[in-house]
């Protein structure tokens, strides 16, 4: 005779969504009392425990996603940098130029790939001068 079999409930499956935003799959599997095999077989067998494990980690990232949003559009420099890299394919590039021996100057470069994607800019973006990189990106100075 093998191990019972575990049984999600409806109640749990509900628990699953809310703990999906925070805690991994293994974790999940681990306040559950089962392996993570077990869970990830549950889901593959279960479209409604799927679907709830997918919904808690849309609604997560939603949320999150959204803070990140208005902390860029309130002028957070640190947001709007956060943002641009993963969403507009800007890449952040550090310049060290040395006029003598005795000072440095440091630039840094944002560059957007000229991929046609309309992105719409932050307020306190629009004061940065653009300029064309050799590759054809454009390139914005800070």
């Amino acid at each position: 005779m093998g191990r019972p079999k575990k049984v999600l409930d409806a109640r749990q499956v509900v628990e699953l969504e809310k703990l999906a935003a925070i805690l991994t799959m293994e974790q999940i599997a681990d306040f559950f009392g089962m392996a993570n095999s077990t869970l990830r077989r549950k889901m593959a067998e279960d479209e409604g425990i799927k679907s709830a494990y997918k919904r808690g980690k849309a609604k997560a990232v939603s949320g999150v996603g959204q803070t990140l949003l208005s902390l860029a559009k309130e002028g957070n420099i640190t947001a709007i940098c956060f943002y641009l890299k993963t969403q507009a394919g800007w890449r952040e590039t550090q310049v060290v130029e040395s006029k003598n021996t005795n000072e440095t100057v440091h630039r840094v470069i944002f560059e957007m790939p000229d991929n046609q994607r309309s992105v719409e800019m932050p307020q306190s973006f629009e004061e940065l001068k653009p300029s064309t990189g050799g590759n054809g990106s454009k390139r914005h100075e800070a």
